[in-house]
């Protein structure tokens, strides 16, 4: 699969599980969504990995156990890197 390039969210990104999926992707040369719900110090530090290998990062919370918020999530998303990829 190729992914350089593209625009990958991952949520719960801040630790753990997602946090190696993101930092994974961002390897590969993808350009990072990083989701966190109430760890924003755990994110921030995914955020910093990614920010010093080299790749671009977003930075967004939100609870995606809330429609609101994955609706802000997304709108956040296309507001700052400008739509999708296919």
């Amino acid at each position: 699969m190729v992914i350089k390039d593209r625009s990958v969210l991952v949520t719960g990104s801040s630790s753990g599980i997602g946090r190696a999926i993101a930092l994974r992707f961002a390897e590969e040369g993808a350009k990072m969504i990083v989701n966190y719900h109430v760890n924003k110090t755990g994110g921030e530090g995914t955020l910093r990995r990614i920010e010093e290998s080299g790749q671009q990062a977003l930075f967004v919370q939100a609870d995606i156990s809330k429609p609101e918020e994955i609706d802000r999530l997304f709108a956040t998303v296309l507001n700052r890197l400008g739509g999708w990829t296919s």
